[in-house]
C-alpha cells in the first residue's frame, strides 16, 4: 500500500476496484469447445489452410471455415479464458489463457481438446486495458483477476491522503497489450499477423511474457516443453521471424533476436526511437515499422519507419512516412499493406522503399491488423473481418465481411 500526501487543498478523488478473481483450478478446468458465437470483441487472428482464427479477447477462439472465402462459416468457439495470442503447427493450436499456455488439438474444430498445458509461463497480472486503481493489493495466490468490482466513485476532494494499491494501468503495458506477413516458409505453421507476441519456427516456439523472450520447444507437438528465457526489457510487444531472427517490436525501439541456434536465442541489435507502439514486418533487407502516438503509446508522430537491416548488427533508419492512427502492417513480396485504425488501410507498392507509391486507401471499416496470404487480405478490426482479393492490384476486392456484434 502507497500513503500519498498532497500539498493542495483539493485533491481529485480516484474511482476505487476491487479485484475478481478465478482460482487456477477454476481457470485449468475452464475449456470447452462450443457451439457457433457472433464475434463481439475480436482481437488477434491467424491463418492456416483453409482456417481462421479469431481470439475473442479474454474468452476463448473462434474458428472459420474459409475454403470459400467470399462466405466465410464461423464453425465452432472454443473457450479459453485470458486469450489474446494464438500460433499453430499442424494441428496443434498453441494459446495463452491469462498465466499458461495451452496445446490443443483441432483436428477437428467441434471436438477440440488440451493435449498439454505450460503453467504459469506468464506473469499473473491483471489484463485490463483501461486505467484501474484497486482499494486492497492484488493476491496472485488467489487466482488470475478476470473482473473489477467498483467500491467506491471518485469525483471531488480528498482530504490529501489516499491509499493506493498498484495505481496506474494495471497490465503494466506487456502481457495486457499483446494487443502479416506472407505465407512462412514451414507450410505446417499458420501465419500470424504483425500484432502477434507468439510465433512458431519449426520445432520452437517463441513467445513474449513480462519482460522476457521464452523459448519453448514443441519437438513433441501435443506436449509443448519450456527450455529458457532471454531478458529484453518491459516495453516489448510484438513479435515477426524472418530467417534466423527474431524481430521484437518495443515502445522504445526494435530488437533483433539470433535464432540461428534455435533452443538459445541471442541478443543481435537494437533500432532506438522515442516512447511509442511499433508492431515491424521484414522482407529481404529493409524493415517496415509503425510508430503509433497517444495514451500508454506516449508521444511523437504516427508514422512508418522504414529500416536498413542489411547489417542486422547494426539496423538504420532510412526514411520516414506519416500516417494516422497505425496499427499492424504486413508485406507480400513488393506490396506493402498499412492497418491505419480508424482511418481504414493503405496498399503501397513497396518496389522502391524510399519512394512508396499508394495503390489504393480502403476506409470501409477501422482496421487493427492484416494478414496477407494466397492472394488475400485478411483484415481484423472492431467491427469484424474482412477478406479481400489483392490478385490484381489495381482492383482490390472486397470479398466478404464478419461482422462483430454488439
Amino acid at each position: 500500500m502507497i500513503r500519498v500526501s498532497h500539498s493542495t487543498s483539493c485533491v481529485p478523488v480516484m474511482d476505487l476496484y476491487r479485484p475478481i478473481y478465478l482460482s487456477f483450478d477454476a481457470l485449468r478446468s475452464a475449456f470447452r469447445s462450443q457451439p457457433v458465437e457472433p464475434l463481439k470483441d475480436p482481437g488477434k487472428i491467424m491463418v492456416k489452410d483453409q482456417w481462421i482464427f479469431v481470439s475473442e479477447r479474454l474468452r476463448g477462439i473462434h474458428i472459420i471455415d474459409n475454403r470459400d472465402p467470399s462466405s466465410p462459416q464461423d464453425i465452432a468457439f472454443i473457450q479459453v479464458p485470458g486469450n489474446i495470442d494464438l500460433a499453430m503447427k499442424g494441428d496443434i493450436l498453441y494459446a495463452d489463457s491469462f498465466v499458461d499456455l495451452v496445446a490443443i488439438d483441432v483436428a477437428n474444430p467441434a471436438e477440440a481438446f488440451v493435449t498439454g498445458r505450460l503453467e504459469n509461463i506468464y506473469p499473473n497480472e491483471p489484463l485490463f486495458q483501461e486505467e484501474t486503481f484497486w482499494s486492497e493489493p492484488i493476491d496472485p495466490s488467489r487466482g488470475v483477476v478476470v473482473g473489477r468490482e467498483l467500491v467506491s466513485s471518485g469525483g471531488g476532494c480528498g482530504d490529501g491522503f489516499s491509499d493506493v494499491h498498484n495505481s496506474g494501468c494495471s497490465g503494466g503495458g506487456t502481457h495486457a497489450s499483446r494487443p502479416a506477413a506472407a505465407s512462412p516458409a514451414d507450410q505446417s505453421t499458420g501465419v500470424n499477423g504483425s500484432l502477434a507476441r507468439i510465433t512458431i519456427v519449426h520445432d520452437h516456439l517463441y513467445l513474449l511474457a513480462g519482460s522476457s523472450l521464452k523459448t519453448v520447444s514443441i519437438i513433441d507437438p501435443e506436449h509443448p516443453a519450456y527450455m529458457n528465457a532471454l531478458e529484453l526489457g518491459l516495453d516489448i510487444e510484438t513479435l515477426y521471424p524472418y530467417k534466423e531472427a527474431l524481430f521484437v517490436g518495443g515502445q522504445t525501439g526494435v530488437q533483433i533476436i539470433d535464432i540461428s541456434a534455435p533452443e538459445q536465442p541471442t541478443f543481435t541489435s537494437r533500432f532506438q526511437h522515442a516512447w511509442q507502439c511499433d508492431p515491424v514486418v521484414v522482407s529481404g533487407d529493409t524493415g517496415y515499422v509503425t510508430l503509433r502516438a497517444g495514451g500508454r503509446c506516449g508521444l511523437g508522430m504516427n508514422r512508418l519507419d522504414i529500416l536498413d537491416l542489411s547489417d542486422l548488427s547494426a539496423p538504420a533508419l532510412l526514411k520516414s512516412y506519416s500516417l494516422n492512427d497505425p496499427y499492424g502492417l504486413a508485406i507480400d513480396a513488393n506490396t506493402l499493406f498499412v492497418a491505419d485504425g480508424a482511418f481504414g488501410f493503405q496498399v503501397f507498392d513497396a518496389q522502391d522503399p524510399l519512394n512508396l507509391v499508394e495503390i489504393g486507401l480502403f476506409q470501409n471499416r477501422p482496421a487493427r491488423d492484416i494478414i496477407l496470404h494466397a492472394g488475400r487480405a485478411h483484415v481484423i478490426g472492431p467491427e469484424g473481418l474482412d477478406q479481400y482479393d489483392y490478385s490484381v492490384l489495381d482492383h482490390i476486392i472486397l470479398l466478404s465481411h464478419v461482422p462483430a456484434v454488439e
